[in-house]
């Protein structure tokens, strides 16, 4: 990924986070963000976890990382996060629909529902 560019945002807002998507790594080591993969940039929507405002420790990142891969592999909704911002795709320096997701401090579910 560009150290200038995350999707359109600014890494300083965002980093370090833990980002989820079915886009192929080689898009990102070879595209720097700003480019396409023969022509086209590739269709999916990101999802960032803010892992500085979830992780305290080392050992708290590898449990958020084995709880988010465990709701996936079930299939259920990424719990114990809030959508902080929304951001559409095709909209200023923004390629890809993007949802960051933020602790949810109150512990219950918040109105959006993350499938992915």
């Amino acid at each position: 990924m560009s150290w200038e560019s995350v999707n359109g945002i600014d890494p300083k807002e965002l980093l370090p986070a833990l980002m989820i998507t079915t886009i192929h790594p080689k898009y990102f080591l070879e595209g720097n963000d700003n480019q396409s993969i023969g022509g086209k940039i590739p269709e999916d929507k990101l999802v960032f976890i803010e892992i500085a405002k979830v992780c305290k420790t080392p050992q708290d990142v590898i449990k958020l990382i084995e709880k988010v891969f465990k709701d996936i592999k079930d299939k259920k909704e990424i719990k114990d996060f809030k959508v902080k911002k929304e951001l559409k795709g095709g909209i200023g320096k923004i390629l890809n629909d993007t949802i960051i997701l933020e602790p949810n401090i109150a512990g219950t579910r918040s109105k959006h529902k993350q499938h992915i």
